[in-house]
């Protein structure tokens, strides 16, 4: 219980982690938190980091122990994706245990595409971050696509959402 509780109220903030990392090893961030980075509030609330990193086991194992380190316990654990060369870092969720319902994804680590992304840019705090265009341009080619039918409410909500972004600015 002591777990759990420290987890919710915890010393750390798990996402400054995920993303620190991210920028120790050159990757870039692509997803919601893109979407977040560039819209700020306006952008659909997310818990996960998706980033791009030249080496996804190796970041994700190193986060996982900066994260655990943090946390004063085993409290996170890594795995790999269903896609190929991706691996994911989840948090074990309240009763401790992974592989149960309540365990919640913290990262996703995917190889670096070839060609990079175009437009990546640069935050403020460091952080590469692909460019909006190409967020609202992978989320409209998963609208279309069957295959990713469980994505497309999510989806169409972040289009949205970035036109609605587009056009106040």
């Amino acid at each position: 219980m002591y777990k759990a509780l420290k987890n919710l109220f915890g010393k750390g903030d798990t996402q400054r982690i995920v993303l620190s990392n991210v920028q120790k090893n050159d990757g870039i961030v692509y997803g919601a938190m893109a979407s977040r980075f560039h819209m700020g509030a306006n952008a659909r609330p997310t818990k996960d980091v998706d980033a791009f990193v030249p080496y996804p086991k190796r970041v994700a194992q190193q986060t996982e122990r900066e994260l655990d380190k943090n946390f004063g316990s085993n409290q996170f654990y890594s795995k790999p994706a269903k896609h190929k060369g991706t691996w994911k870092v989840k948090d074990k969720g309240f009763d401790g245990i992974r592989g149960t319902k309540d365990d919640q994804t913290v990262a996703d680590f995917s190889p670096m595409p070839k060609p990079l992304p175009p437009h990546s840019t640069m935050t403020n705090r460091g952080i590469k971050v692909v460019d909006l265009s190409h967020v609202k341009k992978t989320k409209s080619k998963s609208l279309g696509d069957q295959r990713f039918r469980f994505r497309h409410a999510k989806d169409q909500e972040d289009v949205d959402r970035i036109d609605f972004y587009r056009r106040r600015i």
